[in-house]
């Protein structure tokens, strides 16, 4: 082989490395543009992480809000069952005093009847 048969061969040899490397180089482009494309995406989800961070610390403050009127609530419940309860129980004995109240109206009129009746104050039925 003679020497400008080895050149031309370094010569070939470098031309394929140099279009290696403009292919590399265009390669290289589209890997840039992607990283651009994906560090917009990724300051939009920053972006969307602090909205959503936002919304989450809302629905805590919410959810807290909520906690709290149901202990409430359910302290009112408690308060309004003792007070039904309560209600309940003056209502049975109420009925109770009546029922006993009226035995013994009865038992009155029937002996202020009898009497009147035996002495003749008031007609017999």
């Amino acid at each position: 082989m003679t020497v400008d048969n080895k050149l031309d061969l370094i010569l070939q040899e470098i031309k394929n490395v140099k279009d290696d490397v403009s292919g590399l180089k265009s390669d290289m482009v589209e890997v840039k543009a992607d990283i651009v494309s994906l560090k917009s995406d990724v300051a939009e989800l920053k972006s969307d992480m602090v909205e959503v961070k936002a919304d989450i610390s809302g629905l805590k403050e919410n959810v807290a809000e909520l906690y709290n009127k149901t202990d409430i609530l359910r302290m009112r419940q408690d308060i309004t069952n003792r007070k039904l309860d309560d209600l309940l129980w003056e209502v049975r004995s109420s009925r109770r005093e009546i029922c006993r109240d009226i035995h013994h109206l009865k038992d009155v009129t029937e002996t202020l009847v009898a009497v009147l009746q035996s002495h003749d104050m008031l007609p017999v039925l």
